[in-house]
């Protein structure tokens, strides 16, 4: 669990009401179906459809060059952040950022490969996110 600080005793109250609130609806969830399946309102995990189509080969290099380089910017923004606020870096998030790169090397070959521009890609990515 972690650990919060609290700045201002005046907002102690409001702290314990939220955690509260927190509990209530914790025990309220697993009091109504404990046994929910994936993808129900209740449920622990959901899958959500990100990309599901077909592409030119030009178009599917962008999709996928854009989201993976927007990951790698979220891993290396967070790294400095931990930097700045810890003063150290996070050896996961380091390992993380260089296997996407080399990840995105790898697709760009195989993409560099195509000698049909028109070729056309299908692209399919699921995003599971799971309550642990």
């Amino acid at each position: 669990m972690n650990k919060i600080r609290i700045i201002n005793k005046n907002k102690l109250p409001l702290l314990r009401t939220f955690v509260g609130l927190l509990k209530r609806n914790e025990n309220h969830m697993s009091k109504t179906n404990p046994l929910t399946k994936p993808d129900t309102p209740h449920a622990k995990s959901k899958t959500i459809t990100l990309i599901d189509s077909d592409y030119q080969s030009l178009e599917a290099e962008e999709v996928i060059h854009d989201l993976i380089l927007s990951k790698i910017k979220f891993l290396r923004q967070k790294q400095f952040s931990n930097m700045e606020r810890f003063g150290h870096k996070s050896a996961h998030l380091s390992q993380r950022a260089s296997q996407l790169q080399q990840e995105l090397n790898e697709l760009q070959q195989l993409l560099d490969c195509q000698n049909n521009p028109e070729q056309v890609l299908t692209i399919q990515c699921e995003i599971k996110i799971s309550v642990n």
